[in-house]
């Protein structure tokens, strides 16, 4: 990006619903996987910050293309608030196709449940 900082290959943004504001703290984890047959191998975990985004994939070196997998702590974060929820984790998977694409996650959390959106 000419002029200004480099964007990260993943982006997790996460916003509560129900308090109609960034869901700051939430833990997020992600593994990789190149071939279907294959485990999951941890990549990196972050917690979301007061924006509630969580800016991943900076400081690794990606396959040509790989799956991915995104977990969600949301029991953490609801404990966290005070909230009372039934929603405890968010599971996705997904595919880069190359170290040059980018993917925004963008989560819509509320104690009873979710709206995920995998963006290109």
């Amino acid at each position: 990006m000419a002029g200004g900082a480099p964007r990260a290959p993943l982006t997790v943004r996460v916003h509560d619903s129900a308090r109609g504001c960034a869901a700051r703290g939430v833990p997020v984890f992600l593994a990789m996987r190149t071939d279907p047959c294959e485990t999951w191998d941890p990549v990196e975990e972050g917690v979301t910050n007061a924006e509630g985004a969580a800016a991943m994939l900076y400081h690794v070196t990606l396959p040509q293309s790989a799956t991915y997998r995104l977990e969600i702590d949301c029991a953490t974060y609801f404990a966290a608030s005070g909230q009372d929820a039934c929603c405890q984790r968010i599971e996705t998977t997904f595919r880069l196709a190359g170290p040059d694409k980018q993917r925004q996650v963008s989560v819509h959390l509320s104690p009873a449940g979710y709206s995920l959106h995998l963006g290109c």
